[in-house]
């Protein structure tokens, strides 16, 4: 039996599997838990399955009601994320947003993700629907980004 209250479990859906790709395409999704699956040792990826994931994310996003699961399927976003996490490390000062941009190759779906290191707070404020920036503010602009190539 579990005894753990509904509050402290973890919903595990998974984004592909559970929640459709289209529901979270271009949305601004924070990144709560980097998970590898793999690693990088001397510039290599070196990962135990080629049948497994690269990592999985813990992200959350106003267009789901509870945090969810998204595997990292693309050795650029592995490596972006592996840097920003393992190597640059993020502050507490900061946050990580990730946006899964839509991409087609051989008739399949695929999504690549742009990803951003913004202050502390700019997800809270930006999920707002009720934010609307008068200007550009400093706060607005990412501390770093990474994009596909």
């Amino acid at each position: 039996m579990n005894r753990e209250s509904p509050k402290n479990q973890v919903n595990e859906t998974i984004v592909g599997m559970d929640i459709p790709w289209e529901d979270i395409i271009n949305e601004a999704c924070r990144i709560i838990k980097f998970l590898p699956i793999s690693y990088i040792e001397s510039g290599k990826i070196k990962n135990s399955s080629m049948t497994m994931p690269y990592a999985m994310l813990r992200l959350e996003s106003p267009v789901i009601p509870h945090e969810f699961m998204m595997p990292v399927v693309h050795k650029v976003d592995f490596r972006h994320l592996w840097h920003i996490f393992k190597e640059r490390e993020v502050n507490e000062k900061e946050e990580v947003l990730v946006f899964c941009v839509p991409k087609r190759f051989l008739g399949r779906f695929q999504a690549r993700l742009h990803i951003y290191i913004y202050p502390l707070g700019y997800y809270q404020e930006v999920s707002d629907p009720d934010f609307k920036p008068d200007y550009i503010e400093e706060r607005f602009i990412p501390i770093a980004s990474w994009k596909p190539e």
